[in-house]
């Protein structure tokens, strides 16, 4: 049976933790509505091919800027990315993911979908991160995605 694709409301390990959490319903909800509209837009896999096929491919690090330092996802010095930091970028290029904040909170909960889109068996930071892999074998993947893939798990509401 399908589920609905949804963000959910985590609370964090304690006030060190390095990552951004969701805490609230409300947050949740619109947070899920973003992942909804990244996720199911073809445009963004496109656009994250195109990302990495003229700034680079990185494996380890979702962006970097033109000196290979990492930089923030949304920065206008990040050219070079992973798969998921090209899916993330093109979500707020096309204007579905409004900030820096909102960029770190999603990447990781896109996963699996994203994981879905471009026909993978295993999760994309692995497959990103495995030795040898290419920019061109990432390009080939995103330009490759299919929305009916992540529709066979999930539903869009």
């Amino acid at each position: 049976m399908k589920a609905p694709l949804t963000i959910r409301t985590l609370k964090p390990k304690g006030p060190d933790s390095p990552h951004t959490y969701v805490t609230d319903q409300e947050e949740s909800d619109r947070l899920t509505q973003i992942a909804r509209a990244v996720v199911f837009d073809p445009a963004v896999y496109s656009r994250a091919a195109d990302l990495i096929e003229t700034g680079g491919f990185s494996q380890g690090w979702l962006a970097l800027n033109s000196r290979s330092k990492t930089v923030d996802l949304t920065s206008p010095d990040a050219v070079c990315f992973c798969i998921m930091g090209a899916i993330t970028r093109a979500g707020f290029d096309l204007g579905y993911i409004p900030d820096q904040k909102d960029a770190e909170t999603l990447w990781n909960s896109l996963g699996n979908p994203a994981r879905l889109a471009l026909g993978l068996s295993e999760g994309v930071p692995r497959w990103n991160n495995t030795r040898g892999r290419t920019a061109q074998e990432a390009i080939q993947a995103l330009r490759g995605a299919s929305i009916e893939r992540i529709e066979e798990e999930y539903t869009r509401e």
